[in-house]
């Protein structure tokens, strides 16, 4: 048996989850099981007497990830919520900073806008503001904690 690279090995949880959830699907959809805490709560069980990991991965991308989209966003960000809840974008989120841990008033990176380009310029100017930790960090949308500037122009 050899040892699977950090790549394969996040490649293999993730088609494993997709099948924990295409199959859970013919029996009811993962959207109905999330919404219903008792419901989330004896899936997460059940998956974690079968693999730690992929209950992590589904805790990352399924508590922290969704309930930040939901407290945070805005009507808007609605399709972000549905595709959270179809598994269709995997999301993870992340606050634990190298230099303090998930001390919230201690946040290093910073977020400035850049009202010209009309996007946020990420900043993490020391190892200290590293972000860490994050799980399920490897797949495409982040929720990054972070102190926000915001630069008037004339």
């Amino acid at each position: 048996m050899t040892e699977d690279t950090r790549p394969e090995s996040r490649e293999i949880l993730l088609n494993q989850v997709k099948v924990l959830i295409r199959e859970t699907s013919k029996v009811m959809s993962f959207k109905e099981i999330r919404e219903d805490l008792p419901k989330f709560l004896v899936f997460l069980d059940v998956v974690n007497s079968f693999d730690q990991g992929i209950t992590v991965f589904l805790a990352f991308h399924s508590v922290l990830y969704y309930i930040s989209l939901k407290n945070l966003s805005t009507p808007k960000h609605q399709s972000y919520i549905d595709d959270n809840l179809n598994f269709k974008e995997i999301g993870c989120f992340g606050l634990t900073e190298f230099g303090h841990g998930s001390n919230v008033q201690c946040i290093k990176t910073t977020a400035t806008y850049d009202i010209e380009n009309k996007q946020f310029i990420l900043n993490t100017d020391d190892i200290n503001a590293y972000k860490w930790w994050i799980g399920t960090y490897y797949y495409i949308l982040n929720i990054i904690i972070h102190n926000i500037t915001i630069r008037a122009y004339n």
